[in-house]
């Protein structure tokens, strides 16, 4: 059998969870550059404005540590200005998932995250330029980049109702823990590139993925199954038949009302700003944790951090493989499988910010519990994350857009108060605080989900606006479809 035929009898699904899954992982590669470099980036002494107050309690923690290594920073940037750096992206993240859910819908996926990779990969080779000119044109090129990674998701989520068959979609989404992979490769790559050659170098090589990411994208990423020319006609006619028969292919006007009055968009969105409340802190000031308190320099700083995010991953994979077959041999309800995975998500984390806060000094206990309050939000994505496919399978990308931008509040509002408890407390105590909030935040944010969440696609997602009679039997129509589903 020669290559190219071989090569045919892949299927083009597999195909789209390869690029799916490096697209997430080349964005968040792109994004959590910063995180780490920035650490390298600033003078020490502007780094000790913060470790200078740790007076540890717990110097037994010191005996893991190595003595903070200069790493050449030139930057005299202030806590103020690292916190705007650092943060700047999320502001129009947050604003992008709008423009890309409403672009995708109105252009298709394929040119917005093409767009949208591409000027995030340009913004990230200038920034050890602009970083020499001014602070200013860093925030500005941070801006740029957020804006063009934030039109990524709600375009990659918009491709799934049309490509993926129900009962393989909580699979299929595992490709958007490519996050965990991309900040793996991230973490690794930036402490062996800084120790080695240069925090400016970390910027170089994630632009050039990029660049490599977005001609593959190019030459290889379809719309629709329908217009990809290897596609065989037994994996179109299995997609077709599994698809879900409230598609459309009719670019009708999106009911935002609809969607802004809908309680179950506002479970998942209410319940995934809890899960992002702590993962954004953790994301932004991880670094600064593993360096302040448990003592890590760069290299094991982001070894720890690349080992945490592949457990991500792998997590992922075991609990998006276990809701599959779940839904497959309807074990439990569709609805009854998205909250018990958003439980797991949400409810074990929130335990374990609140463990971490009482294990004393005991430094490999802390950094355990750390990475499974990490790892365990994973769970999420099988449950409210996918239940988006579910209540709206033809406006999925206007839908993602607008929970996208609820659960991406906290990249704002979460890193700031976290940046005041920085600069008012101790580190031991500012962290403490972090932890509270952040298992407060989610339990009653998990609640929420739990109340109110369904797994059955919402009226205003079909092809049209029905009048009153027809939107009488339409609901007919879904509560005799939710009784078989049932």
């Amino acid at each position: 059998m020669s290559r190219s035929s071989a090569f045919a009898k892949v299927p083009a699904r597999v195909s789209l969870y390869l690029l799916a899954t490096t697209c997430i992982g080349v964005s968040f590669v792109l994004r959590t550059a910063m995180s780490i470099t920035i650490l390298a980036m600033v003078k020490e002494g502007e780094s000790s404005e913060y470790l200078a107050k740790n007076d540890s309690k717990c110097n037994v923690r010191n005996d893991l540590a190595v003595t903070y290594k200069n790493y050449g920073g030139t930057f005299d940037w202030s806590i103020d200005v690292q916190y705007f750096i650092l943060t700047s992206c999320f502001w129009t993240y947050i604003g992008g998932q709008v423009l890309g859910g409403i672009t995708a819908h109105k252009f298709g996926a394929k040119i917005v995250i093409g767009i949208g990779m591409f000027t995030s990969t340009v913004c990230n080779l200038f920034i050890p330029l602009g970083s020499e000119v001014n602070y200013l044109v860093v925030i500005v090129l941070q801006l740029l980049h957020g804006l063009g990674l934030g039109v990524v998701w709600p375009a990659l989520y918009s491709l799934v109702s049309w490509w993926i068959p129900k009962h393989e979609q909580a699979r299929f989404l595992t490709c958007l823990q490519g996050l965990s992979i991309g900040m793996s490769i991230s973490l690794l790559m930036s402490g062996f590139l800084i120790a080695s050659l240069g925090w400016k170098y970390v910027f170089y090589v994630s632009g050039m993925l990029g660049a490599l990411w977005c001609l593959a994208w190019y030459f290889f990423a379809f719309d629709k199954p329908e217009l990809h020319p290897r596609m065989q006609y037994k994996e179109l006619h299995y997609i077709s038949k599994h698809r879900k028969d409230t598609l459309s292919a009719d670019k009708r006007i999106v009911p935002w009302k609809s969607i802004f009055l809908c309680l179950p968009v506002w479970a998942i969105a209410i319940s995934q700003f809890g899960r992002m409340w702590f993962s954004l802190i953790s994301n932004t000031y991880g670094p600064l944790y593993l360096k302040s308190i448990i003592g890590l320099g760069a290299e094991m700083n982001g070894l720890c951090g690349g080992i945490i995010n592949f457990g991500t991953f792998i997590f992922a994979i075991i609990f998006s493989y276990v809701a599959d077959k779940l839904l497959a041999y309807d074990f439990i309800t569709i609805k009854n499988i998205r909250k018990l995975f958003t439980g797991i998500g949400m409810f074990l984390p929130g335990a374990c910010c609140l463990l971490i806060n009482h294990l004393g000094c005991d430094k490999y206990l802390n950094m355990t519990v750390w990475a499974f309050s990490q790892m365990l939000t994973s769970a999420c994505f099988p449950g409210a994350m996918v239940n988006i496919v579910d209540i709206a399978p033809n406006l999925t990308g206007s839908v993602t857009s607008v929970i996208q931008v609820v659960l991406l509040l906290p990249g704002i509002f979460g890193t700031y108060v976290a940046k005041s408890l920085f600069k008012s407390l101790d580190p031991e105590d500012a962290w403490h605080g972090i932890f509270y909030s952040s298992s407060l935040i989610l339990f009653i944010t998990c609640l929420f989900y739990l109340a109110f969440a369904s797994a059955d696609a919402q009226v205003w997602d079909y092809k049209i606006v029905p009048t009153d009679s027809e939107g009488q039997e339409l609901r007919q129509q879904l509560a005799e479809d939710k009784e078989v589903r049932s």
